[in-house]
């Protein structure tokens, strides 16, 4: 949820020295760039029916716990504490990318080549482990 937060901030963050263009406008809807990491889809929703910020006419606000409190009523959703805490981690990160992302080279929070390396990693650990798990299982079955 923080790294979806803190990509989207990155891709809405308006470019120094670009008049109103944000970096997902300058790449392109298509980019590899674009790509968002994995999230829950229902927190996501929320949080994109919330506003994903406020702005009281300075730039952008992180959502306050009574923002959350009035959506969570006024749509008759019983968010669950996890849930607003999610809500405002989001809203937070977002605001906080916007704001120092503003340089063109500044680096994206998130990459989908990263996650595909670490997708590899893991089935690689995980297959280390069953080997030595089946190695631990036959040494215990052999007599002494």
């Amino acid at each position: 949820m923080r790294l979806y937060a803190q990509k989207l901030g990155w891709l809405h963050a308006v470019l120094d020295g670009k008049e109103s263009v944000t970096r997902a406008e300058s790449y392109g809807a298509d980019s590899l760039a674009c790509k968002m990491p994995d999230a829950n889809i229902y927190i996501v929703s929320c949080w994109h029916t919330l506003g994903l910020n406020s702005n009281y006419g300075m730039g952008a606000f992180p959502l306050t716990w009574s923002e959350i409190s009035a959506f969570s009523s006024s749509q008759a959703l019983r968010l669950s504490q996890w849930e607003c805490e999610q809500l405002i981690m989001m809203s937070r990160e977002y605001c906080s990318f916007i704001n120092k992302s503003k340089e063109r080279h500044y680096p994206s929070p998130w990459d989908h080549e990263d996650y595909n390396a670490l997708e590899a990693n893991r089935a690689r650990v995980i297959k280390q482990a069953q080997a030595m798990r089946t190695a631990t299982n036959n040494a215990d079955t052999q007599p002494l």
